[in-house]
Formats: structure tokens, C-alpha cells, sequence
């Protein structure tokens, strides 16, 4: 799949001179080819001219007493004619090919002069003579009028001069006239030929132009379509970034290249793909870590922008000695960019080639970290939808037994408080087991449908006004009375302050109720104590244990949904590990945070921290959710 680099431009025969639309620019360039094909017509009329001039003194043979004269002129033609054309061939470059070019035109027409006066003493085919020189001239070089105005003068001038050897006045203001017609005609032919040629020139260039570009747009389409084709055959493999570097190398055709990812928890950017690297660079590259301190390139990455170091030791965004290390002589940087932000860097190198990259290998760079950022998105979506189906899966295999369950109690002692033989007080028990088992599973719905609130965007936030003393005793009373085993103790402090908290108070009797219900059913024994605080202006609420305690790893792990510290098939404990889910998301809507501190075997501690805001300037997390 490598690629020429000059493949674009050797494919087109005439490649444009101008790039821009400068009317200048294309003047000078029009000028600069009208002056190359002068060089190169300046002997074709050399040649023509010498043979036309060599047939009419052939004529003059006929008449003996002109032939040495005329064999004397026609070598003279000839040694002029050889000279000028050297000149024009070694000519210094301060002289204009246009000058060299008039100069010899010249020296024809003072030759035809003093022949015509010297040998056929008749004016008036000096006049003819000049015309077809100056016509000559006119329709076979295509230089400036300036040029032709000069050859038209000395014609005139010698047509002028004629008058000394005219018979009469007749015959020298017919030489005159017939040379200034001349002069004037040949003139404005070649201002009138000088336009047409420019025009053709520009809609040319512009046609060749546009001929390449379109050529290029169709190359760097095709070299796209496959690196997108290559790279959907990858989107889902762990190394598809070193797949990218090979891509990319191939297809621009430098000589070598690297791909950095960022790592978002640490804020470095490391190798995750090389390829056509040097000798010795690997071991190095490999363990390298950048950031915007020892690396100010990093400062520079925008999403869309091309960093382009055309001398890679007149630069101050990477060390040159490291890229000196590395033999890197020039570099191409393209960020890599997801949603708006840069998550990782293609760079190109050439490792003797230096100055700026060409259109056809930014554009191709710019393109294939455009197609690598849709594969990354294409790998996220893929991703997320096998965690969407996994998570479809565990909350249909989670919720099919947490159902199960308190439906079988319900059953089950259903079915047993029927026994006629039972005493009131074995009912009693048995309609105490049914109702804890009612309450699970209103719990358990409950919880669902309150994500499925939470999902849907539908579960706004309500703030009013809540006296912290009332609502503290009103959720000790909703927690007494969750099922907790004789073992454990439920210690619930009594709030002393007084203070009013600007609060969902639905969301926050949901959050302690089931941080409360997580620290009860985990504690086997000892005590579940909840208290708060006011402290820097916020509320503070602690639900501690001593509970089985929750592993460091999988901290993180049990506010996500359908997850507990034990996600084992022989796990101890129920539940659809739907709870600390909806307390971290509630907690996050009511723009407070929750943290949770454990060690196994000893217990768990969550705190959740809500700001105290007064109702006409509510927390700005608050205001988000209240424009929903």
C-alpha cells in the first residue's frame, strides 16, 4: 500500500505555475513561459529568416557584378546571426532574453538596410524587406511589444536613411510609409497577440489546475476509503492505534512514525503504536511519558489543527536533541481528537528530509486521524452496547431471582398461616414474615422504577424549604422499622442544630433509607450508627458499620448498577445492587457528593455531603437540575 509521494503531481503533464489567484503572480508567470518558448523559437526564425535572405540573394547571382557583393552580405547575415544566438544562448542573466532577442532582430534589419542601399540601390525593396521581417517577427516570437517597437524603429530609421540614395522623393516616402504601416500593424498585432496569448495562458493554468486538484481530491479519497476499510477491520482489536501508525506511514509515504495515546488519569501521553522506526528507538520510545512539562507540543494540540516542524532543529516545541536521537529531520503532528478533545497524536517523520509537508500528505494525515477518530467512537459505541447488553442481562437474570424470592416467602407463609392448628402467636410471626417480605419487594420495585426515572431524564428535582430537626426525626422513624437482625443495633444520634436546608426532601429520605438498609443487611453483628453534622456551610451525613467491609478495588465498583462488593454467583447476600446507585445519583442531583471509606472485615463508612443554599440562590448543580 506505499505510495509515491510525487505520483499526484508526475501523473499531470503541465503542472500549474500559480497557485493563487494573484494577477501579478500570473503575469509573472505568463512572462516567465512566454520567455522560455522565445529562447526556443529565436533560432526557428533565425533559420527561416537566413534561408528567405539566402533565396533572394540566390537572385542577385544572376547579375555578375553583385554576386561578391552579395556572397559578402549573405556571410555577414550568416556571422551575425550565428553571434546573436550565441549571446543569447551564454548571456549573462541580467540580460533579458527579450533585449537579446530585439538586439538581434536589429542587426537583420540594418543588414537588409545597408544591402538593399549598398548592392540593389532600390528603396523601395528595402520597404518590402523590412515588412516581411516585421511580420515575420510578429506572428513567430512571442515577446512584448516594447521589443517589436524597437525593431520597428530601426526599420524606420533605415528606411529614413534610404533617402540618401533615393532617385527621387517619390520613391523615399514610399519606402516611408510602407515600413511605418508596417511598424504600426506588427505592433498592435502583438499588443492584440500578447492578450489573447495571456488569456489562453491563465484559462490553461486554471484548467490544469483544476484537473489536479480534482485528480488529487480523487486519490486522497480513494487512499481514505481504504484506510477506513483497513481500520474497520481492527475497530474493535486493543491494538487498533498500532495498526493506525502502519496505515498511516504507507499511505503518506514517510519513513517512519508513532502514535501516543493520552492517559486521562494520569495526564501522559505513551506509545501505543510505531512503525519504520530506526534502529535503537524502540527501547526508548516505549518507557518515554509526556505532558506540557517536558513537552510543550502537548500545549499546542488542537482538535482539527495540524502541528507541522519543517526543521526539527529550529524549533522549540519537542527537544531537538531527542529528535536528533531519534534521527527525525522533519515531523507531522495530527491530533487525534473524541467529542471535542484531543485523546491522542499521530506523528509522521521523515528522517532526512526537511521543509514543509505537501498539501497531499497534510490532507492525507488530516484525513486519517478523522477516520481514526470515527473508528474510536465506533469502538466506544461498540463497547457500550456489549455493556448494555451485559447489563441487560445481569438485570434480567438479578431481578428474576430478586423477585423470586420474596414471592416465595409470601407464598410460603401464606400457605402456612392457613394451618388451623397454628396459635395466634405463630400467625403472628408468620404475618410479621409475610409483611418484610411485602416490603422487599415494594422496596425492590420502587428502586426500579426510580431508575428507571433516572434514566429517562424524568426525575426532577423538587426543592422547598426543610427544618433539618423535623425531617431527621421523621427518617429515624422510616429506618426503625426496617427489618435488622436481633444482633445488630441501630444507634441513630439526635440532629441538635437547628437549621433549614433548601432540599428534595423525597431524594434525601431515599438516600439515607437505603444507605441505612445497605449498612444493615451487610452487618452481621455489632451496630449501624447514623449522625450528621453541619460543617462549612454544608450538611453532612454518616451511616457507619461494622459490617463485612468492602474490598479497596471494588469501592468504585458498588455504585454501579447491579453490582456488589461480591459479584459472585455464591454471594451471601441479595439484593439487584440497584441502592448505592440511586444514592450516588441522587446525591449528585441534589449537588452534594457522597464518599465511601471501608475496610474488610471491620466495616464501611459512607458520607454524604450537601450543601446548605438559601432558595433564592440555589447550588449551581441545583440550578442545572432545575433547568431541565
Amino acid at each position: 500500500m506505499r505510495r509515491d509521494p510525487h505520483l499526484a503531481s508526475a501523473a499531470i503533464a503541465t503542472p500549474c505555475p500559480v497557485e493563487g489567484d494573484d494577477p501579478e503572480a500570473w503575469r509573472a508567470a505568463y512572462r516567465a513561459e512566454q520567455d522560455r518558448l522565445l529562447e526556443q523559437r529565436i533560432p526557428v526564425m533565425a533559420a527561416i529568416y537566413l534561408v528567405m535572405v539566402g533565396l533572394a540573394i540566390a537572385v542577385e547571382l544572376i547579375f555578375p557584378e553583385r554576386r561578391w557583393l552579395a556572397s559578402l552580405f549573405y556571410a555577414g547575415h550568416l556571422t551575425v546571426s550565428a553571434l546573436g544566438l550565441a549571446i543569447i544562448a551564454f548571456r549573462p542573466a541580467r540580460l533579458p532574453i527579450g533585449a537579446a532577442a530585439a538586439g538581434l532582430a536589429c542587426s537583420w534589419s540594418a543588414l537588409l538596410t545597408t544591402y538593399t542601399l549598398v548592392v540593389v540601390h532600390n528603396p523601395e525593396r528595402l520597404g518590402s524587406g523590412q515588412i516581411c521581417l516585421l511580420y515575420g517577427l510578429f506572428f513567430l516570437l512571442p515577446w512584448r511589444w516594447g521589443h517589436q517597437l524597437t525593431v520597428s524603429i530601426a526599420a524606420l530609421l533605415g528606411a529614413m536613411a534610404s533617402g540618401f540614395f533615393a532617385a527621387n522623393t517619390e520613391q523615399l516616402a514610399y519606402g516611408v510609409i510602407v515600413v511605418v504601416t508596417g511598424a504600426i500593424t506588427s505592433v498592435g498585432g502583438v499588443v492584440y497577440l500578447d492578450r489573447y496569448r495571456f488569456d489562453g495562458f491563465v484559462r490553461h493554468a486554471q484548467l490544469t489546475r483544476a484537473s489536479r486538484e480534482k485528480q488529487e481530491e480523487a486519490e486522497i479519497a480513494a487512499a481514505l476509503l481504504e484506510v477506513s476499510e483497513m481500520l474497520s477491520q481492527h475497530v474493535n482489536e486493543p491494538d487498533l492505534l498500532a495498526h493506525l501508525t502502519r496505515i498511516a506511514i504507507e499511505t503518506v509515504g514517510c519513513d517512519w512514525g508513532t502514535t501516543f495515546a493520552l492517559d486521562e488519569r494520569c495526564g501522559v501521553y505513551r506509545l501505543a503504536g510505531l512503525f519504520g522506526e530506526p534502529p535503537g528507538v524502540r527501547e526508548e520510545i516505549e518507557v518515554a511519558e509526556f505532558d506540557e512539562r517536558n513537552l510543550p507540543l502537548i500545549r499546542v494540540l488542537v482538535p482539527g489543527s495540524l502541528i507541522e516542524l519543517t526543521d526539527t532543529h529550529a524549533q522549540d516545541l519537542v527537544p531537538p536533541a531527542l529528535l536528533t536521537r531519534w534521527g527525525v529531520a522533519s515531523q507531522l503532528v495530527a491530533p487525534i481528537s473524541l467529542g471535542g478533545r484531543v485523546v491522542g497524536a499521530l506523528c509522521l517523520a521523515h528522517g532526512a528530509r526537511r521543509g514543509p509537508f505537501s498539501i497531499r500528505e497534510r490532507r492525507l494525515a488530516q484525513g486519517i486521524v478523522h477516520a481514526t477518530a470515527l473508528a474510536l467512537a465506533n469502538s466506544a459505541l461498540i463497547n457500550d452496547l456489549r455493556a448494555a447488553n451485559t447489563l441487560r442481562s445481569e438485570f434480567v437474570s438479578t431481578m428474576s431471582h430478586e423477585l423470586r424470592t420474596p414471592l416465595n416467602v409470601i407464598l410460603g407463609f401464606a400457605e402456612m398461616s392457613q394451618d388451623e392448628q397454628l396459635g395466634d402467636a405463630e400467625r403472628r410471626g408468620l404475618l410479621q414474615r409475610i409483611e418484610e417480605a411485602g416490603r422487599d419487594l415494594l422496596r425492590l420495585i420502587e428502586d426500579t422504577l426510580a431508575m428507571g426515572r433516572i434514566e429517562s431524564g424524568r426525575d426532577r428535582v423538587e426543592l422547598e424549604p426543610v427544618q433539618v430537626p423535623e425531617l431527621w426525626e421523621q427518617l429515624r422513624r422510616e429506618c426503625a422499622v426496617l427489618p435488622q437482625k436481633p444482633s445488630v443495633t441501630l444507634e441513630w444520634r439526635a440532629f441538635g442544630d437547628a437549621v433549614t436546608l433548601v432540599t428534595d426532601p423525597r431524594k434525601l429520605t431515599v438516600v439515607t433509607r437505603n444507605l441505612v438498609h445497605n449498612a444493615i443487611k451487610f452487618t452481621e453483628a455489632g451496630w449501624v450508627r447514623v449522625h450528621g453534622t453541619i460543617a462549612n456551610d454544608a450538611l453532612e451525613l454518616n451511616v457507619s458499620d461494622t459490617g463485612i467491609g468492602i474490598e479497596t478495588r471494588d469501592q468504585a465498583a458498588v455504585f454501579e448498577m447491579f453490582r456488589q462488593g461480591d459479584g459472585s454467583d455464591t454471594r451471601r447476600f441479595g439484593g439487584t445492587g440497584l441502592g448505592l446507585h440511586i444514592v450516588q445519583r441522587y446525591v449528585e442531583q441534589l449537588g452534594g457528593t457522597v464518599v465511601l471509606s471501608s475496610v474488610p472485615g471491620v466495616g464501611s463508612r459512607f458520607t454524604v455531603t450537601l450543601p446548605l443554599e438559601r432558595v433564592s440562590e440555589p447550588h449551581p448543580v441545583l440550578r442545572r437540575q432545575l433547568a431541565l
